[in-house]
C-alpha cells in the first residue's frame, strides 16, 4: 500500500523533539507526514490537535492509518502518537529508538494506549 511505502522510507530516521525531515523527526510530525504522502491529507501539527479530530475508533475495528495516542510512563497526559500500518504493527517516532515499527499488542503498549481515531473512510 501507499502507506506501507511511505513508512519504508522513514524507518531508522533519528528522533528530533520539533524535527520535521530526515536529519530527525518526531511523532507527530511523522504521521503529519505520512497522512499527506500516502493520503494527500493534511493533519494537524501537533499530537493533541491530531487527537481531536478524525473519529473515535475501538481497538478490534483498527484499519490500516488510524492514529493511535498514548499516553505517558506517569499515565497523566497523551504525549505520542503513531500510524496504524494492519496485522497489530504501527510506526511511529521513538524518542529512543527513531523510527521504528512496534507492536502494538505488547504489554507496553497496550496499557499506554489511549484513543485511536480514525480520519479515513
Amino acid at each position: 500500500s501507499q502507506l506501507w511505502q511511505a513508512a519504508q522510507s522513514w524507518l531508522n530516521v533519528p528522533y528530533k523533539f520539533g524535527g520535521l525531515d530526515r536529519n530527525g523527526i518526531d511523532c507527530s510530525a511523522l504521521s503529519r507526514i505520512l497522512y499527506r504522502d500516502a493520503f494527500g491529507l493534511d493533519l494537524p501539527r501537533m499530537a493533541r490537535d491530531q487527537m481531536q479530530g478524525g473519529r473515535f475508533v475501538r481497538q478490534p475495528w483498527l484499519k490500516e492509518g488510524d492514529l493511535l495516542f498514548f499516553r505517558d510512563d506517569r499515565g497523566d497526559f497523551q504525549d505520542h502518537v503513531g500510524v496504524f500500518l494492519g496485522d497489530g504493527k504501527f510506526i511511529h517516532a521513538s524518542s529512543s529508538r527513531g523510527v521504528i515499527i512496534s507492536d502494538l499488542f505488547s504489554a507496553y503498549y497496550q496499557e499506554r494506549l489511549i484513543s485511536a481515531r480514525r480520519y479515513l473512510d
